[in-house]
């Protein structure tokens, strides 16, 4: 039988908006003699919620084994937001500032903010709108972990390559008809639908993607831009990290130095760190770990370090 891995934390609910958000928080061992100083992350899920990130546990272990306290949330978009329809990108964002205003409520003077795929879309587009956003949900650093150059980008060559059904040209005329039919009409209502073959060569669940008309617009559609990460980077006034696996058939590595790129062509340095890993970081969540916290001692607390002094 397998044991259950314990974390010491504590499941919090947040009010936000309509919507309640449920995180998982684990505080940094209160033992640690850096904790005092040391931001709280902000864990931020891929697509379908946190049931699907295998690097949760692994990094949030990391994070509590230095002092530093990682709360993990699910938003609108995890899980059944997809599916209900009510998972619409930009929505998310007033999530994630009060996510943040409640870690910085509970005595975390520094927050930095952390996504792994569609979370690293979440991750890159909050922290370009930070600064408009209050003091209190402000963030101090940004972290995207496998982040595509542009998501509905690789999602169509992702679909192209295992010719999905039906093919993200298909998805575009439905989409296109809902937007364009009468109000009040059957034709204008949302509807959820199946991609067979989206993440590989068979019919399966494990290769089907599902969405409704409306999430996969505001995700992955080609009018979607806040998933577009390109448009976003250079907009990023705190320190930031993107980390990207070599061996990732899902999202180029060289993504992540195109987007660096794209942040010095408006005046931002991006730290950027490649890793030999696939997507999922599997069997390197060691080393990926390391990388976060080395990064977080170097940039974020040698920030506040020089601010002090």
């Amino acid at each position: 039988m397998t044991e259950a891995a314990y974390y010491p934390g504590s499941i919090v609910s947040i009010p936000s908006g309509e919507h309640e958000i449920l995180a998982l928080l684990h505080h940094g061992d209160p033992d640690h003699p850096a904790r005092a100083g040391r931001p709280a992350v902000l864990r931020l899920h891929g697509l379908m919620g946190n049931l699907l990130d295998e690097t949760e546990a692994f990094l949030s272990e990391a994070l509590i084994s230095h002092g530093i306290t990682s709360m993990t949330i699910n938003t609108l978009l995890s899980n059944l937001g997809l599916v209900y329809g009510f998972g619409i990108f930009e929505d998310a964002m007033p999530q994630i500032a009060t996510a943040i205003s409640y870690l910085r409520e509970a005595g975390h003077n520094r927050v930095v903010v952390a996504g792994h795929g569609l979370g690293a879309c979440m991750a890159i587009r909050y922290g370009a709108l930070s600064h408009s956003m209050t003091k209190e949900a402000q963030v101090d650093g940004v972290i995207g972990i496998a982040p595509p150059w542009s998501l509905p980008e690789t999602v169509e060559a992702r679909w192209d390559r295992f010719s999905s059904s039906p093919s993200y040209r298909q998805v575009c005329d439905q989409v296109q008809a809902m937007k364009s039919a009468p109000e009040r009409t059957e034709a204008a209502q949302d509807r959820t639908i199946l991609i067979r073959r989206a993440h590989g060569e068979t019919d399966t669940p494990q290769h089907t993607d599902i969405f409704t008309l409306r999430t996969w617009d505001a995700i992955v559609g080609p009018d979607a831009e806040g998933t577009r990460c390109h448009l976003h980077i250079g907009g990023i006034a705190s320190p930031t990290l993107l980390i990207s696996g070599t061996d990732d058939t899902i999202v180029p590595s060289s993504d992540i130095d195109r987007l660096a790129a794209q942040a010095e062509a408006h005046g931002r340095t991006v730290d950027v760190q490649h890793l030999p890993a696939d997507h999922t970081f599997s069997r390197k969540h060691a080393e990926l770990a390391e990388t976060v916290v080395a990064w977080i001692e170097k940039r974020v607390e040698a920030q506040v370090s020089a601010e002090v002094g």
